[in-house]
Protein backbone atom coordinates (compact mmCIF):
# COMPACT_ATOMS: atom_id res chain seq x y z
CA UNK A 1 0.00 0.00 0.00
CA UNK A 2 2.68 2.07 1.09
CA UNK A 3 5.18 1.37 -1.87
CA UNK A 4 2.19 2.51 -4.05
CA UNK A 5 2.02 5.66 -2.68
CA UNK A 6 -1.48 4.81 -0.58
CA UNK A 7 -1.27 6.90 2.22
CA UNK A 8 -2.86 4.44 5.21
CA UNK A 9 -5.92 6.31 6.82
CA UNK A 10 -7.27 5.66 10.32
CA UNK A 11 -9.21 3.17 9.03
CA UNK A 12 -6.46 1.89 7.88
CA UNK A 13 -4.40 1.42 10.97
CA UNK A 14 -8.09 0.57 12.99
CA UNK A 15 -8.54 -2.30 10.73
CA UNK A 16 -4.86 -3.37 10.90
CA UNK A 17 -5.29 -3.23 14.79
CA UNK A 18 -8.26 -4.95 14.73
CA UNK A 19 -6.26 -7.98 12.66
CA UNK A 20 -3.61 -8.32 15.08
CA UNK A 21 -6.13 -8.33 17.50
CA UNK A 22 -8.28 -11.50 16.23
CA UNK A 23 -4.46 -13.25 15.62
CA UNK A 24 -3.53 -12.57 19.35
CA UNK A 25 -0.79 -10.62 17.70
CA UNK A 26 -1.16 -7.76 20.99
CA UNK A 27 2.56 -6.81 20.94
CA UNK A 28 2.51 -5.96 16.85
CA UNK A 29 -0.48 -4.51 17.56
CA UNK A 30 0.89 -1.93 19.88
CA UNK A 31 4.10 -1.96 16.95
CA UNK A 32 1.44 -0.64 14.69
CA UNK A 33 -0.33 2.25 16.81
CA UNK A 34 3.24 3.19 17.27
CA UNK A 35 3.92 3.49 13.72
CA UNK A 36 0.14 5.33 13.41
CA UNK A 37 1.21 8.26 15.97
CA UNK A 38 4.75 8.52 14.14
CA UNK A 39 3.00 8.83 10.61
CA UNK A 40 1.20 11.35 12.24
CA UNK A 41 -2.45 10.38 11.90
CA UNK A 42 -4.98 10.50 14.89
CA UNK A 43 -6.25 7.28 16.45
CA UNK A 44 -10.17 7.12 16.65
CA UNK A 45 -12.56 5.68 19.73
CA UNK A 46 -12.27 2.52 17.21
CA UNK A 47 -8.91 2.72 17.09
CA UNK A 48 -8.25 2.96 20.94
CA UNK A 49 -11.22 -0.01 20.93
CA UNK A 50 -9.30 -2.58 19.46
CA UNK A 51 -6.18 -1.69 20.90
CA UNK A 52 -7.37 -2.81 24.14
CA UNK A 53 -8.91 -6.07 23.02
CA UNK A 54 -6.17 -6.54 21.87
CA UNK A 55 -4.30 -6.45 24.94
CA UNK A 56 -6.92 -8.38 26.55
CA UNK A 57 -5.69 -11.81 25.55
CA UNK A 58 -2.26 -10.43 26.59
CA UNK A 59 -3.87 -9.90 30.50
CA UNK A 60 -4.18 -13.78 30.75
CA UNK A 61 -1.15 -14.81 29.77
CA UNK A 62 1.80 -11.73 30.38
CA UNK A 63 -0.12 -9.71 32.98
CA UNK A 64 -0.59 -6.75 30.46
CA UNK A 65 -3.39 -5.21 32.34
CA UNK A 66 -1.95 -2.24 33.30
CA UNK A 67 -0.64 -1.38 29.83
CA UNK A 68 -4.54 -1.51 28.73
CA UNK A 69 -5.04 1.39 31.39
CA UNK A 70 -2.28 3.38 30.18
CA UNK A 71 -3.59 3.17 26.49
CA UNK A 72 -6.77 4.24 28.09
CA UNK A 73 -5.08 7.41 30.17
CA UNK A 74 -3.55 8.01 26.61
CA UNK A 75 -7.28 8.08 25.18
CA UNK A 76 -8.43 10.40 27.46
CA UNK A 77 -5.58 12.56 27.49
CA UNK A 78 -5.77 12.50 23.49
CA UNK A 79 -9.26 13.80 23.59
CA UNK A 80 -10.93 10.54 22.62
CA UNK A 81 -14.29 10.26 24.40
CA UNK A 82 -14.65 6.28 25.58
CA UNK A 83 -17.57 4.65 24.70
CA UNK A 84 -19.73 0.87 26.06
CA UNK A 85 -17.03 -0.98 24.47
CA UNK A 86 -14.37 0.73 25.51
CA UNK A 87 -15.14 1.07 29.22
CA UNK A 88 -16.19 -2.97 28.81
CA UNK A 89 -13.44 -4.31 27.44
CA UNK A 90 -11.10 -2.03 29.79
CA UNK A 91 -13.28 -3.82 32.52
CA UNK A 92 -12.38 -7.37 31.10
CA UNK A 93 -8.89 -6.53 30.91
CA UNK A 94 -8.63 -5.88 34.55
CA UNK A 95 -10.73 -9.49 35.08
CA UNK A 96 -8.00 -10.98 33.44
CA UNK A 97 -4.89 -9.33 34.68
CA UNK A 98 -4.27 -12.73 36.71
CA UNK A 99 -2.68 -11.37 40.44
CA UNK A 100 -6.00 -11.09 42.25
CA UNK A 101 -3.59 -12.21 45.13
CA UNK A 102 -2.98 -8.32 45.21
CA UNK A 103 -6.65 -7.34 45.98
CA UNK A 104 -6.02 -4.78 43.03
CA UNK A 105 -7.38 -6.11 39.85
CA UNK A 106 -11.08 -6.09 40.91
CA UNK A 107 -11.18 -3.01 42.87
CA UNK A 108 -9.42 -1.49 39.41
CA UNK A 109 -12.49 -2.93 37.86
CA UNK A 110 -15.10 -1.44 40.02
CA UNK A 111 -13.02 2.03 39.55
CA UNK A 112 -13.19 1.86 35.67
CA UNK A 113 -17.10 1.38 36.17
CA UNK A 114 -17.82 3.84 38.36
CA UNK A 115 -15.78 6.42 35.83
CA UNK A 116 -17.77 4.79 33.09
CA UNK A 117 -21.07 6.00 34.97
CA UNK A 118 -19.69 9.52 36.22
CA UNK A 119 -19.24 9.84 32.41
CA UNK A 120 -22.74 8.97 31.79
CA UNK A 121 -21.78 5.85 29.39
CA UNK A 122 -24.65 3.41 30.12
CA UNK A 123 -23.10 0.25 30.99
CA UNK A 124 -24.70 -2.88 29.19
CA UNK A 125 -24.67 -6.79 29.40
CA UNK A 126 -20.99 -7.47 28.46
CA UNK A 127 -20.24 -4.64 30.83
CA UNK A 128 -21.74 -6.27 33.99
CA UNK A 129 -20.49 -9.91 32.86
CA UNK A 130 -16.86 -8.56 33.15
CA UNK A 131 -17.10 -6.93 36.04
CA UNK A 132 -18.68 -9.48 37.97
CA UNK A 133 -16.99 -11.34 36.48
CA UNK A 134 -13.96 -8.89 38.08
CA UNK A 135 -15.36 -9.98 41.40
CA UNK A 136 -15.49 -13.54 40.84
CA UNK A 137 -11.51 -13.43 40.46
CA UNK A 138 -10.91 -11.59 43.66
CA UNK A 139 -13.27 -13.74 45.79
CA UNK A 140 -15.65 -10.91 46.12
CA UNK A 141 -19.32 -12.47 46.30
CA UNK A 142 -20.95 -9.74 48.21
CA UNK A 143 -20.13 -6.83 45.23
CA UNK A 144 -20.81 -9.46 42.56
CA UNK A 145 -24.09 -9.79 43.77
CA UNK A 146 -24.28 -5.90 44.13
CA UNK A 147 -23.33 -5.00 40.78
CA UNK A 148 -26.29 -7.99 39.79
CA UNK A 149 -28.47 -5.70 41.94
CA UNK A 150 -27.92 -2.75 40.63
CA UNK A 151 -27.84 -4.01 36.57
CA UNK A 152 -31.41 -5.21 37.54
CA UNK A 153 -32.43 -1.81 38.90
CA UNK A 154 -30.69 -0.40 35.93
CA UNK A 155 -32.87 -2.33 33.32
CA UNK A 156 -30.32 -4.44 31.83
CA UNK A 157 -31.43 -7.68 31.30
CA UNK A 158 -28.65 -10.69 32.48
CA UNK A 159 -28.20 -13.54 29.54
CA UNK A 160 -27.05 -16.84 30.30
CA UNK A 161 -22.87 -15.30 30.62
CA UNK A 162 -24.13 -13.68 33.41
CA UNK A 163 -26.05 -16.24 34.96
CA UNK A 164 -22.85 -18.58 34.23
CA UNK A 165 -20.13 -16.20 36.07
CA UNK A 166 -22.36 -15.17 39.03
CA UNK A 167 -23.48 -18.87 39.99
CA UNK A 168 -19.60 -19.61 39.78
CA UNK A 169 -18.46 -16.87 42.15
CA UNK A 170 -21.16 -17.35 44.65
CA UNK A 171 -21.17 -21.53 44.63
CA UNK A 172 -16.83 -21.14 44.61
CA UNK A 173 -17.36 -18.89 48.07
CA UNK A 174 -20.18 -21.37 49.35
CA UNK A 175 -22.98 -19.10 49.14
CA UNK A 176 -25.43 -21.87 48.56
CA UNK A 177 -28.42 -20.40 49.50
CA UNK A 178 -27.97 -17.62 47.02
CA UNK A 179 -26.73 -19.60 44.61
CA UNK A 180 -29.90 -21.76 44.78
CA UNK A 181 -32.29 -19.03 44.92
CA UNK A 182 -30.52 -17.23 41.92
CA UNK A 183 -31.54 -20.48 39.59
CA UNK A 184 -35.01 -21.02 41.24
CA UNK A 185 -36.36 -17.76 40.95
CA UNK A 186 -33.96 -15.44 38.31
CA UNK A 187 -32.08 -17.78 36.20
CA UNK A 188 -35.19 -19.89 34.45
CA UNK A 189 -36.64 -21.30 31.25
CA UNK A 190 -34.53 -19.83 28.35
CA UNK A 191 -32.28 -17.99 30.91
CA UNK A 192 -30.55 -20.79 31.78
CA UNK A 193 -26.45 -20.51 31.99
CA UNK A 194 -24.51 -20.64 29.34
CA UNK A 195 -23.86 -24.63 27.85
CA UNK A 196 -26.69 -25.85 29.57
CA UNK A 197 -29.76 -27.59 28.53
CA UNK A 198 -32.63 -29.57 29.85
CA UNK A 199 -34.56 -32.30 28.33
CA UNK A 200 -38.54 -31.41 27.74
CA UNK A 201 -39.17 -34.39 30.23
CA UNK A 202 -36.45 -34.00 32.69
CA UNK A 203 -34.57 -36.88 32.05
CA UNK A 204 -31.51 -35.01 30.48
CA UNK A 205 -29.46 -32.55 31.91
CA UNK A 206 -26.63 -31.56 29.69
CA UNK A 207 -23.59 -29.41 31.90
CA UNK A 208 -21.03 -29.85 29.05
CA UNK A 209 -20.95 -26.20 28.83
CA UNK A 210 -21.62 -24.59 32.21
CA UNK A 211 -18.75 -23.53 34.53
CA UNK A 212 -18.03 -25.97 37.44
CA UNK A 213 -20.25 -23.68 39.99
CA UNK A 214 -23.51 -23.28 37.85
CA UNK A 215 -23.06 -27.22 36.79
CA UNK A 216 -23.52 -27.70 40.79
CA UNK A 217 -26.06 -25.86 41.70
CA UNK A 218 -28.17 -26.71 38.28
CA UNK A 219 -27.64 -30.60 39.16
CA UNK A 220 -29.78 -29.91 42.61
CA UNK A 221 -32.24 -27.77 41.81
CA UNK A 222 -32.55 -30.34 38.63
CA UNK A 223 -33.02 -33.72 41.10
CA UNK A 224 -35.52 -31.36 43.07
CA UNK A 225 -37.20 -30.43 39.79
CA UNK A 226 -37.44 -34.37 38.32
CA UNK A 227 -38.52 -35.44 41.64
CA UNK A 228 -41.42 -32.73 42.03
CA UNK A 229 -42.38 -33.59 38.34
CA UNK A 230 -42.85 -37.23 38.51
CA UNK A 231 -44.55 -37.30 41.89
CA UNK A 232 -46.63 -34.87 41.08
CA UNK A 233 -47.90 -36.13 37.60
CA UNK A 234 -48.47 -39.95 39.08
CA UNK A 235 -50.07 -41.27 35.61
CA UNK A 236 -47.29 -40.19 33.63
CA UNK A 237 -44.54 -43.07 32.83
CA UNK A 238 -41.46 -41.93 33.58
CA UNK A 239 -38.08 -42.67 31.50
CA UNK A 240 -36.23 -45.79 32.54
CA UNK A 241 -33.02 -43.68 33.12
CA UNK A 242 -32.05 -40.66 34.33
CA UNK A 243 -28.99 -38.98 32.32
CA UNK A 244 -26.47 -36.30 33.36
CA UNK A 245 -23.82 -34.88 30.35
CA UNK A 246 -20.80 -33.54 31.94
CA UNK A 247 -18.59 -34.12 28.74
CA UNK A 248 -15.55 -36.00 28.91
CA UNK A 249 -13.11 -33.14 28.72
CA UNK A 250 -11.76 -33.61 25.53
CA UNK A 251 -9.76 -29.96 25.93
CA UNK A 252 -8.20 -31.69 29.37
CA UNK A 253 -4.86 -33.34 30.03
CA UNK A 254 -6.55 -37.43 30.50
CA UNK A 255 -9.50 -38.38 28.83
CA UNK A 256 -12.54 -38.57 30.81
CA UNK A 257 -11.05 -35.73 32.94
CA UNK A 258 -12.93 -32.41 33.38
CA UNK A 259 -13.82 -29.83 36.31
CA UNK A 260 -17.63 -29.98 35.71
CA UNK A 261 -17.38 -33.69 35.48
CA UNK A 262 -15.72 -33.77 38.93
CA UNK A 263 -18.11 -30.90 41.02
CA UNK A 264 -21.10 -32.69 39.66
CA UNK A 265 -19.43 -36.45 41.34
CA UNK A 266 -18.86 -35.07 44.31
CA UNK A 267 -22.36 -33.49 45.22
CA UNK A 268 -23.62 -36.75 43.76
CA UNK A 269 -21.66 -38.87 45.82
CA UNK A 270 -21.65 -36.63 48.81
CA UNK A 271 -25.75 -37.97 49.05
CA UNK A 272 -25.06 -41.50 48.12
CA UNK A 273 -26.90 -40.75 45.04
CA UNK A 274 -27.53 -43.62 42.65
CA UNK A 275 -25.35 -42.09 39.55
CA UNK A 276 -22.63 -43.81 38.32
CA UNK A 277 -20.88 -43.48 35.03
CA UNK A 278 -20.94 -46.08 32.04
CA UNK A 279 -17.72 -47.77 30.89
CA UNK A 280 -18.44 -47.14 27.28
CA UNK A 281 -19.08 -43.37 27.73
CA UNK A 282 -16.90 -41.14 30.87
CA UNK A 283 -19.03 -38.11 29.51
CA UNK A 284 -22.31 -39.06 31.43
CA UNK A 285 -23.58 -39.91 34.61
CA UNK A 286 -26.68 -42.22 34.42
CA UNK A 287 -28.93 -43.41 37.00
CA UNK A 288 -32.09 -46.05 37.21
CA UNK A 289 -35.02 -43.68 37.19
CA UNK A 290 -36.93 -45.35 40.30
CA UNK A 291 -33.73 -45.21 41.90
CA UNK A 292 -33.26 -41.67 41.87
CA UNK A 293 -37.46 -40.71 42.33
CA UNK A 294 -36.96 -43.27 45.57
CA UNK A 295 -34.42 -41.04 46.81
CA UNK A 296 -35.28 -37.37 45.57
CA UNK A 297 -37.63 -36.73 48.08
CA UNK A 298 -36.53 -34.09 51.10
CA UNK A 299 -35.99 -36.34 53.66
CA UNK A 300 -33.41 -38.32 51.94
CA UNK A 301 -31.57 -35.26 51.01
CA UNK A 302 -31.86 -34.18 47.81
CA UNK A 303 -32.31 -31.45 45.94
CA UNK A 304 -31.69 -27.69 47.36
CA UNK A 305 -32.73 -28.93 50.45
CA UNK A 306 -29.69 -30.54 51.08
CA UNK A 307 -27.30 -27.54 49.87
CA UNK A 308 -29.28 -25.49 52.38
CA UNK A 309 -28.50 -27.26 55.43
CA UNK A 310 -26.21 -24.92 58.00
CA UNK A 311 -26.72 -22.20 54.96
CA UNK A 312 -29.10 -19.17 55.99
CA UNK A 313 -32.93 -19.66 54.86
CA UNK A 314 -33.69 -16.31 53.96
CA UNK A 315 -33.98 -14.83 50.37
CA UNK A 316 -30.47 -12.69 49.65
CA UNK A 317 -32.41 -9.09 49.53
CA UNK A 318 -29.77 -7.86 46.52
CA UNK A 319 -31.48 -9.98 44.12
CA UNK A 320 -35.00 -9.94 44.52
Amino acid sequence: MKKAGVEPDVITYSSLISACEKGGQWEKALEVFAGMKKAGVEPDVITYNSLISALISACEKGGQWEKALEVFAGMKKAGVEPDVITYSSLISACEKGGQWEKALEWEKALEVFAGMKKAGVEPDVITYSSLISACEKGGQWEKALEVFAGMKKAGVEPDVITCNVLLNVLWGDRQYANAIFLVEKVFTGDNLPSGCSISGNLSVLDLHGTSPGSAKCLTLVWLSAVEESFNKNQTSRPPDKIKIVTGWGKHSDAYGKSEVKDGVESILDSLSSPFRVPEQNPGILVAPAHEVLRGAGPANGWGPRAARNGQPANEPRMVR
